[in-house]
């Protein structure tokens, strides 16, 4: 029997904004058919200098181990336009991060900012 896991990722994007959050929604959608997200959220950048995000969290069951949620993360991003080139430049197309599998927290200083707290109201 195929154990499903519990996921919480966390999205954002500083550049074409809603085009973007839009995009890399569609693709989760179709990696996780039982994804919900938060409202989107505009947020100043932290730790960088750069334009305002949007941000969302969303939380969906997987059958995928963590490496391969992880793995998947990153080729949405891909697919949404980001690259290291402009991420060096803080322009993120997209950054798609794995905030919690099952009971395992990940990004842990991710947890401390005020969005993610704000939003995570919203996960059921």
């Amino acid at each position: 029997m195929t154990r499903l896991h519990h996921i919480i990722l966390a999205l954002g994007s500083n550049t074409q904004q809603a085009t973007v959050m839009r995009e890399a929604r569609k693709l989760l959608s179709a990696l996780f058919p039982d994804i919900e997200f938060t409202h989107v959220m505009w947020t100043e950048p932290i730790g960088m200098e750069g334009e305002p995000f949007q941000n969302c969290l969303a939380h969906a069951t997987t059958c995928l181990d963590v490496q391969e949620v992880e793995r998947k993360l990153k080729e949405v991003e891909v697919l949404c336009g980001r690259t290291k080139e402009e991420s060096l430049r803080n322009v993120i197309r997209m950054d798609v991060d794995l905030l919690r599998y099952d009971n395992y927290r990940c990004h842990e200083q991710d947890w401390d900012r005020p969005y993610v707290h704000q939003l995570m109201k919203e996960i059921k």
